[in-house]
């Protein structure tokens, strides 16, 4: 309770500290990381975040807050962290950012090229990167006014053009992916969901933080997903000799939620490219979910189908991938699988 006064104390008398006083703080706090077991570790990173939130509130000068922001960053790169210690770390970054209220856009730019800069950098798969980035980007727009809103997907459009990061996000999820694969052999196991990748984060935790993010870019800045970033994460998911069920259940729900992410023409390369090259006999219900919506989309686009209040009406009876339903009735032995076809 003593260390817990002191910390308050200090938090509360730092909106007052001049830059200098809180270097000093930043150094003592570093000094007693080095020999502090993790209960205090933890300690020691939530009174950096509360130094954060009483110097942004403080609105003096954006010096101070830089100076928290930059210890949170380097605290969450210390080497060897466990899992709750870096997640708290981000989350406190997070929080300092969130309530910076000088030189808004430019702090989070800073930020989101840090991330960048660890992903494209890392030799690794760098998962708390990605999930970092991922929230700092759902910072904007998540606040203010309908005009604030579309300035932050022309911000979130232009930060992808400038550093392609939709194709950083489709290679590092290959990368992660690789390094799956090679942390089940290293055990001598066949890789599944559970595996953990880089000792923290599971194989599944590493797929769907991967998506997520590329999907959130999608919708809210506004992108369309080329068809080569469509064949990489194919390739990755769907194509690779390593890849398992999730892995595809996982990019075949994904196509089909951000199927308005894609131009008509990449649609159709989809579909008539990687959908109608799956073996009928192996579908899912989440590829065959996947196939339907394409299937229509495509028809509808091309003038084929016609979309009525509740279902489509045929307006041309040669209707792109037909015939492929037709195997799909004939060579599935999943009951299931092969009524959803008729219907």
């Amino acid at each position: 309770h003593v260390m817990d006064n002191v910390h308050s104390v200090i938090a509360s008398a730092s909106s007052r500290f001049s830059l200098s006083q809180l270097e000093l703080i930043n150094k003592l706090i570093k000094e007693k990381w080095n020999v502090s077991n993790n209960r205090i570790k933890e300690k020691l990173i939530r009174l950096i975040g509360q130094i954060g939130k009483e110097t942004v509130s403080a609105k003096q000068s954006v010096k101070p807050t830089h100076a928290v922001l930059a210890l949170l960053w380097e605290v969450a790169h210390f080497p060897d962290l466990p899992r709750d210690l870096l997640e708290r770390a981000l989350k406190e970054h997070l929080d300092t950012l969130s309530e910076v209220n000088l030189n808004v856009d430019m702090v989070r730019r800073k930020y989101i090229m840090c991330c960048v800069e660890d992903i494209k950098k890392s030799a690794q798969a760098s998962i708390p990167s990605v999930k970092h980035l991922h929230d700092i980007c759902k910072s904007y727009g998540s606040k203010g006014s309908a005009n604030y809103q579309k300035a932050s997907k022309q911000t979130l459009s232009d930060l992808n053009k400038q550093h392609e990061i939709v194709k950083l996000i489709s290679t590092s999820l290959n990368k992660a992916h690789k390094q799956a694969v090679q942390a089940a052999k290293s055990q001598g196991l066949p890789l599944k969901a559970d595996t953990l990748v880089d000792s923290l984060y599971t194989h599944q935790e590493s797929i769907d933080a991967h998506l997520k993010l590329m999907q959130f870019l999608l919708k809210d800045g506004d992108l369309y997903l080329s068809w080569a970033r469509c064949k990489e994460l194919w390739e990755t998911l769907v194509d690779n000799e390593d890849s398992i069920q999730m892995d595809q259940d996982c990019i075949y729900t994904w196509f089909t939620q951000c199927i308005s992410d894609l131009e008509p023409e990449t649609q159709r390369q989809v579909f008539r490219e990687k959908l109608l090259g799956l073996s009928p006999s192996s579908l899912s219900n989440n590829s065959l979910t996947c196939l339907r919506k394409y299937f229509e989309s495509v028809n509808t686009n091309e003038g084929r189908l016609k979309k009525t209040d509740k279902s489509f009406m045929v307006e041309r009876s040669e209707l792109l991938g037909i015939e492929y339903f037709w195997d799909i009735i004939t060579n599935s032995d999943k009951d299931d699988i092969a009524d959803r076809a008729i219907e």
